[in-house]
């Protein structure tokens, strides 16, 4: 079995045990209101997606406190006020607020997977990754949001 192949087996096994495990709170951060962003899957499902993609050689609750942050220099969490947002306002901020050590790039993959929500996904990350049933196709859709893979 090759490699792939086992990471693969691997990533739909632990999947499906999470899957089958039901609902529940995960604790992202020390910051209980970005814990509470995080989690509600239903109503800004983007600050998850948006918080993965941020995990480049920083801290993992430092990560997760992006898209917290962000938004709370917007002083707006959804989506639409996202949307509007240039590349230059988004990196800017992430300049500003030290958001992430690499503010350039970071800025422009969260600026470019804001763009692909919204276009691929409908506005909606909560269909992220349910447009395919292949494995590899959910794991390159979201590799291209980490900048990791270019499409």
């Amino acid at each position: 079995m090759e490699q792939t192949d086992k990471i693969i087996e691997i990533l739909v096994n632990e999947g499906d045990k999470l899957f089958n495990a039901g609902k529940k709170e995960h604790s992202f951060t020390n910051n209980l209101q970005a814990n509470e962003l995080l989690n509600n899957y239903k109503e800004y499902p983007h600050a998850f997606v948006l918080g993965c993609i941020m995990d480049r050689q920083i801290h993992a609750k430092a990560t997760w406190l992006i898209p917290f942050k962000f938004f709370n220099k917007l002083n707006t969490c959804e989506f639409s006020d996202l949307v509007a947002l240039n590349e230059e306002e988004v990196i800017e901020i992430f300049k500003k607020e030290s958001l992430h050590r690499f503010y350039n790039k970071m800025g422009k993959n969260f600026y470019f997977a804001i763009q692909k929500i919204n276009k691929d996904y409908d506005k909606d990350a909560s269909k992220y990754g349910m447009t395919s049933h292949k494995v590899l196709k959910l794991l390159e859709d979201f590799l291209s949001l980490r900048g990791w893979v270019k499409k």
